[in-house]
């Protein structure tokens, strides 16, 4: 079964946008780095000074393996200037009835 990651930072979430739209193929290649890791889904949410990236991976190893080992995600997490570390929890999914 899968896993649901949830990583929770704090900074500016009009920063994340400029580099975004700034840096697209940047964010492509992290992309496409996590998927051959076992990433399955990614999105971003933001709430005044929060950001959260919502991840869905086949296994808890699999995004280990991949966060933060990777330079070019460490460079972007540097670039955004975030101060304190990220807060990383995991989460086992569970399927039923109204999901979509």
């Amino acid at each position: 079964m899968s896993v649901i990651v949830l990583v929770k930072f704090r900074g500016d979430p009009g920063t994340v946008e400029a580099m975004r739209q700034d840096r697209p193929a940047a964010f492509e290649t992290i992309a496409a780095e996590a998927r051959r890791h076992g990433g399955q889904h990614h999105r971003t949410a933001v709430r005044g000074s929060e950001i959260l990236i919502i991840d869905e991976w086949h296994s808890v190893e699999e995004f280990d393996s991949f966060y933060p080992g990777k330079p070019g995600l460490l460079q972007a997490l540097d670039d955004l200037g975030f101060d304190e570390a990220p807060e990383v929890s995991y989460w086992d999914p569970m399927p039923g009835p109204g999901d979509f």
